[in-house]
């Protein structure tokens, strides 16, 4: 029983930062004999959510060839339950993972529901010389309740964002000369700059998501969509 599960345990996965997407990033070698390995170990809880405020999380995959000598074929993802207003998606789409190869989970929503110590399990097959082997992988996560870090406060005629949702230039048209700063959902600061008319901004570095736009003076924010 403890080698079957060994064989199934090949899960390594990395937590990024809210709106992080499900880009697949190798993080380190499966171990020969478990057929995984862990960055951080799986006990590790998921980043804590908040009830009403978006979330994302990243969980990453890597999958090994053997485990004790015994041929791994792939991993296979078949669901994952989550807390109310979250749903995942995967990399590759189909959930399929070869031995040898990596993927990815992404978690995101708005959860809606408050949450203490619970469990987002994720549950994967794995494809071996044994036959298909179920487990359930359990990760601790918390949904605290309160309210947003940046609440939205908008005023049409202060200033307009377009395009809303954007990919990679935003430009935000302002009725008089302001201090602009973007926010993303977790409050940290990711733009800062001065506008006396209008400013096209480069934004497709920042990853997909939920960002605020606040004219700093005063406090009026706007939603902006990130594709």
């Amino acid at each position: 029983m403890k080698r079957t599960l060994l064989l199934l345990s090949f899960v390594s996965f990395g937590v990024y930062q809210a709106n992080a997407q499900c880009t697949i990033t190798p993080s380190c070698t499966p171990d020969a004999a478990t057929g995984y390995c862990s960055m951080p170990d799986p006990a590790t809880p998921l980043p804590d959510g908040e009830v009403g405020t978006p979330y994302s999380t990243v969980i990453q995959i890597s999958v090994g060839t053997t485990a004790s000598g015994i041929n791994v074929t792939n991993a296979e993802i078949t669901g994952m339950i989550l807390p109310a207003g979250l749903s995942y998606s995967l990399n590759p789409a189909s959930g399929i993972i070869p031995g040898g190869s990596n993927g990815c989970v992404e978690i995101t929503g708005t959860p809606t529901a408050e949450v203490t110590a619970g469990t987002a399990t994720l549950q994967v097959v794995g494809n071996t010389d044994f036959g298909a082997i179920p487990i359930d992988l359990d990760y601790t996560i918390t949904i605290n309740a309160g309210t947003a870090t940046i609440t939205e406060v908008t005023s049409p005629n202060l200033f307009s964002l377009f395009p809303n949702p954007a990919t990679s230039d935003l430009t935000v048209k302002v009725t008089k000369p302001m201090e602009i700063e973007i926010f993303n959902v977790l409050g940290t600061k990711v733009i800062s700059e001065s506008i006396k008319t209008s400013k096209t901004f480069n934004v497709s570095n920042l990853n997909s998501g939920v960002y605020f736009v606040v004219d700093k003076a005063s406090g009026t924010t706007q939603k902006l969509i990130k594709r």
